[in-house]
């Protein structure tokens, strides 16, 4: 924020910084905090009603130095925003004669003039309505429907610094014995930038929290080895091996690199499940989203299916 701040004292005409006013620093900690509990929900509804308030966060972090890195990690969460919100339009909840409009549409911003607005001002989002649960098991249906991801990534360009990175990246996974393809899960956490961090503390190519790339052999200090293209794709390629290992599928190892082998081992047992189709509801959003969204970037990368067990 104060990097931003710096630049937009340096860079921008005086009258245009009298009239607009950068988020706060309580804004960025709120809006931070509101990503975060919307990707653990289990509601397609939370996810959605944050899209338009990511969308700026994301335009803002992008032309701040020292924001790069942040846009990069949201950019790639907005995705699911997106989709939540398509679902959210697709599927509406029918109307009471009482109710004025559509119930369950995601609130647009309510920016204060001369405001950056990043999150809600008090007061301003309408009441939530009570969605029924057919209708959010259809919203959900539709928001991790393996055909909607292909078409919406179906015309998204390769990032730019996967030319130079996927062969490396591709012969690290080799070497460790699983499936090249599954590198393009880089682009999936980090839109292929190697400096891409968020907010939780994951960082580097693959998004790796400090306790894995630590236990799987990367130093966090004095230098960070996540940030190292190569470093971080071995110590990724290990982490999912040990997952295929543990679960012996592919989709539910993607699913526990996302949301934590416990989480997993726990919701099979529970449900007496042995596949990712099998407890997929009681996932966070995010990781419900997130099995089929790497499943198309890799048949859009490579061709051919995506994850297979």
């Amino acid at each position: 924020m104060d990097i931003g701040n710096q630049w937009a004292q340096e860079n921008l005409p005086r009258d245009w910084l009298d009239q607009l006013q950068m988020p706060s620093e309580d804004d960025w900690r709120e809006f931070w905090k509101a990503c975060e509990k919307a990707l653990a929900s289990g509601d397609v509804e939370d996810a959605a009603a944050l899209m338009p308030y990511a969308e700026t966060a994301a335009r803002v972090l992008s032309k701040v130095p020292g924001g790069e890195d942040y846009a990069a990690w949201l950019q790639q969460r907005i995705d699911y925003f997106e989709i939540a919100a398509a679902a959210v339009k697709s599927v509406p909840e029918p109307v009471a004669p009482s109710q004025p409009g559509p119930a369950g549409a995601p609130p647009s911003p309510r920016p204060v003039r001369g405001r950056i607005t990043i999150m809600p001002s008090p007061g301003a989002a309408p009441p939530t309505p009570v969605i029924s649960i057919p209708v959010k098991q259809r919203r959900r249906a539709v928001a991790i429907s393996p055909n909607l991801w292909k078409r919406k990534l179906a015309n998204r360009p390769v990032p730019a610094s996967a030319r130079d990175l996927v062969p490396q990246l591709k012969r690290v996974f080799r070497s460790e014995g699983i499936p090249e393809k599954l590198v393009w899960i880089a682009e999936v956490e980090s839109s292929m930038n190697p400096k891409a961090r968020n907010p939780s503390g994951a960082a580097g190519l693959f998004q790796l929290m400090p306790a894995t790339a630590q236990r799987f052999g990367l130093r966090t200090a004095p230098l960070d080895e996540r940030k190292h293209p190569e470093k971080s794709a071995r110590a990724a390629a290990r982490y999912l091996k040990f997952l295929y290992g543990e679960f012996h599928s592919w989709p539910l190892a993607v699913a526990a690199y996302n949301v934590g082998e416990g989480r997993i081992k726990s919701l099979l047992e529970s449900e007496k499940g042995g596949s990712f189709e099998d407890i997929a509801p009681r996932l966070p959003i995010e990781t419900q989203m997130y099995v089929p969204k790497v499943q198309a970037v890799i048949s859009l990368r490579e061709g051919g299916p995506g994850l297979t067990e």
